[in-house]
């Protein structure tokens, strides 16, 4: 049978013959009766009050008796009833349960505490020295991070240094977004990597709370130090397994086709497909992207209100082509049966390419030049780009004047802000350049 330490969660085997014998647990040493869990209803009926009362009675009663036969001056040197039972070492090899370690458990405690926003209990199980040092550290690409860090000069900090640092990284812990590893996922098996007396490294498959990301699962690596006789933690990271890397790679890879179509033009296809947002795209901006879509197919939407939509758009830039590009698949799927179908589409398009700068072959009906090879195939060339091209796409890098790199923005939104008001001073200052050239050409020569 396979019995459980109670304390530390540690398994063995031991002999069924054994049940109910004291055995020490190798891991923690704690001394323990084998139960066999599942035999847990009988073990109660063995531990009920009445019968070990009934059965020494019985006992004490045989005993007697037989003393009295031996003769009376034998009673007072009968030997005790009950004695210590002997400890016996479980047999076979006794493994922990790694889900239950100590480890384990604090870490996946740490998820819950990120999701409560228990901002307290959350701040006393992070060691800000070791975030401190880890922040200051200068790592090469593909470089790993130390076990152990230089937490000296965090002592030298000023109370308020202090309190920005913890501040900051409660906040990101707390956030909304699914960038949020601890605080928006939730484990759900892991295992131990390495662990000493004053560190430990470990990592959990996590999924996420809710499944509007439309993603799957994760792994994230948390590094963990020994404070004051505790667990702290100090680093917590996505981690990408070789495997999931050499998978990742193959799929890119394979997701892409170079096509030759009936008319000698080569193109880059790719299946098409809903597509999530990236995880860096915080919710607030994903509902705002998903309103200006809909506004963009709006066909009842004033000419002046669809150009300020275009724009708001181009400035979300890459965080927005997911979304239009899964709503370009569902468009494709219904079909482009009608006008109105065929010019939402068209209008999709033209947003996909004024924000990356890509053409395709794409035209949503026969009245506007198309055929149905080259309509499918547009859809597809759309997904052949995002395939090969979408993670290195950067749409700050299309056609910048050098004055946003001279910028240093303190957040996205701040970027965003200042993006939508240089569109919107350019926007201005074409319609006054139209009215001026439109009261000119009114006046007389």
């Amino acid at each position: 049978m396979i019995i459980q330490c109670p304390a530390c969660g540690a398994r063995a085997k031991l002999p069924e013959s054994q049940e109910g014998a004291k055995v020490r647990c190798a891991e923690c040493s704690r001394v323990y009766v084998a139960r066999d869990p599942a035999n847990k209803g009988r073990s109660r009926q063995r531990s009920s009050p009445t019968l070990p009362i009934v059965i020494g009675a019985g006992l004490l009663i045989v005993v007697v008796a037989v003393l009295m036969s031996r003769g009376g001056d034998e009673l007072q040197g009968a030997p005790e009833l009950e004695q210590e039972p002997e400890l016996h070492e479980p047999s076979g090899q006794v493994t922990s349960d790694p889900w239950e370690s100590e480890v384990v458990v604090f870490a996946r405690g740490l998820h819950d505490l990120a999701f409560q926003r228990e901002t307290f209990d959350l701040s006393n199980s992070i060691s800000f020295p070791h975030v401190w040092a880890k922040q200051r550290l200068e790592l090469a690409e593909g470089e790993e991070l130390p076990s152990e860090l230089d937490i000296a000069g965090f002592a030298a900090l000023s109370g308020s240094e202090v309190d920005e640092l913890r501040n900051g990284v409660l906040q990101a812990l707390h956030s909304e977004e699914p960038a949020n590893l601890p605080g928006n996922w939730s484990p759900f098996d892991g295992e131990i990597v390495e662990q000493t007396d004053t560190s430990a490294r470990l990592r959990l498959t996590i999924k996420p709370r809710d499944e509007a990301y439309g993603v799957g699962t994760r792994n994230i690596e948390w590094r963990l130090a020994q404070v004051d006789g505790k667990w702290k933690a100090w680093s917590w990271e996505r981690w990408i397994s070789p495997e999931e890397a050499r998978s990742m790679r193959t799929a890119r890879r394979r997701s892409y086709e170079q096509t030759t179509l009936t008319d000698g033009s080569v193109v880059i296809e790719a299946e098409p497909a809903p597509i999530a947002y990236m995880d860096e795209t915080p919710v607030a901006q994903r509902q705002e992207i998903d309103a200006l879509i809909e506004k963009l197919i709006d066909l009842e939407l004033p000419a002046k209100e669809l150009t300020r939509v275009k724009a708001e758009l181009e400035i979300h830039g890459k965080h927005a082509i997911p979304a239009l590009l899964t709503r370009f698949y569902h468009m494709n799927q219904e079909g482009f049966a009608d006008m109105d179908a065929a010019i939402q589409a068209q209008l999709v398009h033209q947003s996909l390419s004024d924000i990356t700068g890509y053409v395709t072959s794409f035209k949503a009906h026969d009245v506007l030049g198309s055929t149905k090879e080259r309509r499918d195939s547009g859809v597809r060339q759309w997904y052949g780009w995002y395939h090969k091209h979408f993670k290195k796409f950067d749409a700050r890098e299309e056609g910048t004047d050098g004055l946003e790199e001279a910028i240093e923005f303190t957040s996205e939104r701040e970027r965003r802000d200042y993006e939508r008001a240089k569109k919107q001073i350019e926007q201005e200052e074409a319609e006054r350049r139209a009215r001026e050239e439109a009261q000119a050409d009114d006046e007389p020569e």
